[in-house]
């Protein structure tokens, strides 16, 4: 039996109507179009969200300081200088002062109604027996051994020692005291004599009226 001609292949004009160029640029047209809706939909969700952090930063009620009166730079600040009003997130300052440190003053000239922040306040750095001495005066620690411990904080006392024909000091002034030891303020030139009569071995303060 002789063979036939061969067989072709002919593809369906369904499936050539298929990839036609125009289906082709309809369907990049749809993914366009959801490509804008989409970039559209994160811009409003962004802009929504903006908008009503902006709105929560004008509706807080943050309590800040509020300098009662004028302050001349360097002048001495407390609690009794300043008020406590409430006022939105969005006009209070980030730093903030949240209470007046003890021994503050103002770092710079500062208008009445100022709201004080951290820079605009000058702390006391130093040691709380710094802050106690008397102007003029120097901190001296004595030992007292077990000698009974009559002077108290704010006291003022003479200095006496074995050996010496009079006090080592007078009108000096406690700071401080401990189970053997007690510290006075003294005038800066009794301070050297003082502190060698305390290494010689304990001293006695005596109280004043």
């Amino acid at each position: 039996m002789p063979a036939g001609p061969p067989l072709r292949f002919r593809p369906s004009p369904a499936v050539g109507r298929s990839r036609s160029p125009g289906r082709a640029r309809a369907r990049r047209r749809q993914v366009l179009a959801w490509a804008v809706v989409a970039l559209v939909a994160v811009i409003v969700a962004r802009t929504a969200s903006a908008a009503r952090a902006d709105a929560a930063r004008w509706q807080g009620d943050v309590a800040v300081l509020v300098l009662e009166e004028s302050r001349s730079a360097g002048a001495p600040l407390g609690p009794d200088d300043v008020r406590v009003e409430h006022r939105p997130q969005a006009q209070v300052p980030a730093e903030r002062t949240r209470s007046i440190p003890h021994g503050a003053t103002a770092a710079i000239r500062l208008p009445r109604g100022t709201v004080i922040t951290d820079p605009l306040v000058r702390r006391d750095r130093r040691s709380a027996t710094a802050r106690a001495l008397p102007a003029g005066t120097v901190a001296v620690a004595l030992r007292t051994g077990d000698l009974p411990r009559l002077a108290e904080p704010g006291d003022s006392v003479d200095v006496a020692a074995p050996g010496w024909d009079g006090p080592v000091a007078t009108g000096a002034t406690v700071v401080r005291t401990d189970a053997d030891s007690i510290v006075l303020a003294v005038d800066e030139g009794d301070a050297a004599v003082t502190a060698a009569a305390s290494l010689a071995g304990p001293v006695a303060v005596v109280v004043r009226r």
